[in-house]
């Protein structure tokens, strides 16, 4: 039990001392084996090994025997981790300097301040994506809209869990957009819903009661696409700023919706939209930055949606506002908040509290990588 308790309490903060990684090019490989194997800071040595960069990939991990963490409670076990990965960003650091003192000829002097910056980036502690493309895993807990036996609101009194899996990939051509990005994900989590029929509602054209506004909750399953655009020219002084480490774009979704729950046929329903996203990310994703993209630590969305169905309405406006942000710096703990607005009775609205990793991060953690 006490081995679970250690476990979980790694995953929870989001500090299981694992290794930091780059990849390398041919160039920026033989910079480091050239200039930096003759390190005398030891420390730096039995993190790294240089003679031996296997696929091009650079791996810093001071490693920690796990058999030690056996006989530890939970915060004992999370200090040793912090101490190694305190290790690892120093080694990371001396690195870079190690290669930002490398003298190298003129035309590789490129690839070497590129390789500075990654190291660099690495040492305070930040994630360098050199690709485009990140994959999430986020799980938590929800507490929205429920209904008394009635179908009458009782406001925020119907909790449940919550996960979704995205897949997201940003890109930062010289066009009429200074970033793009576009994200797939599904969903799973519970919703407001209209069941059965109310004394308010009218009536079919065959004079059956039709339902008026949510009445029940349904669990759910989400599959949507969306795509931000950061224009750029006149305006772009406005919506983002030098470095996009924060930035306001033009947001389009499209999505479909599953409930366990609803009226007859309307169990699979779809979604369209656009509006405005706001993301923080609190850090340089400039087109010349080395990381290509980034989990952003805060989001706002103001969205104007078309549901085929929306609390037994066809063809419903509604207006979507949705939100989170990273409450401790360095944790993947999200609080975040979802509220739609339909026509009549048909609001809904939830808190939320999360916790977010990188699906890469997750298969490390449990040895399923390499």
């Amino acid at each position: 039990m006490k081995r679970l308790i250690i476990l979980f309490g790694m995953i929870s903060f989001g500090a299981e001392a694992s290794s930091l990684t780059l990849e390398l090019s041919e160039v920026t490989k033989g910079i480091l084996t050239s200039h930096c194997k003759t390190l005398e800071d030891e420390a730096t040595k039995a993190c790294t090994n240089l003679d031996s960069l296997a696929n091009n990939t650079l791996s810093i991990d001071c490693k920690i025997d796990t058999t030690q963490t056996q006989s530890l409670d939970t915060s004992e076990a999370q200090s040793l981790i912090s101490v190694i990965d305190t290790a690892n960003r120093r080694a990371a650091h001396r690195l870079a300097e190690c290669v930002n003192l490398a003298e190298v000829k003129s035309e590789i002097a490129s690839e070497k301040g590129e390789l500075y910056r990654e190291l660099l980036s690495l040492a305070e502690g930040k994630t360098v994506h050199t690709s485009k493309w990140i994959s999430t895993f986020e799980i938590g807990y929800q507490l929205g809209v429920g209904y008394d036996k009635d179908g009458k609101s009782t406001g925020l009194t119907e909790s449940s869990p919550t996960a979704n899996l995205r897949i997201n990939g940003r890109w930062t051509p010289a066009t009429i957009f200074r970033s793009i990005n576009t994200e797939v994900g599904v969903a799973f989590g519970s919703a407001s819903t209209t069941t059965g029929a109310t004394e308010e509602g009218g009536s079919d054209s065959e004079g059956n009661q039709m339902p008026s506004g949510f009445n029940d909750v349904s669990d759910t399953v989400d599959f949507g696409f969306k795509a931000v655009f950061v224009p750029s020219g006149i305006w772009s002084k406005w919506l983002a700023s030098d470095n996009l480490d924060s930035s306001l774009g033009i947001s389009t979704v499209v999505g479909f919706r599953s409930r366990e729950e609803a009226t007859d046929g309307n169990e699979l329903t779809h979604y369209l939209g656009a509006g405005f996203e706001y993301n923080y990310y609190g850090r340089d994703l400039s087109r010349h930055s080395p990381t290509k993209n980034a989990l952003p630590k805060g989001r706002l969305s103001v969205l104007y949606l078309k549901a085929e169905e929306w609390g037994a309405r066809e063809d419903a406006d509604v207006l979507s506002l949705r939100g989170f942000y990273q409450i401790v710096e360095g944790r993947p703990f999200l609080l975040g908040f979802h509220a739609e607005f339909g026509p009549g009775e048909s609001d809904d609205y939830s808190i939320r509290f999360s916790v977010r990793q990188e699906t890469s991060k997750l298969l490390d953690f449990f040895g399923l990588t390499g």
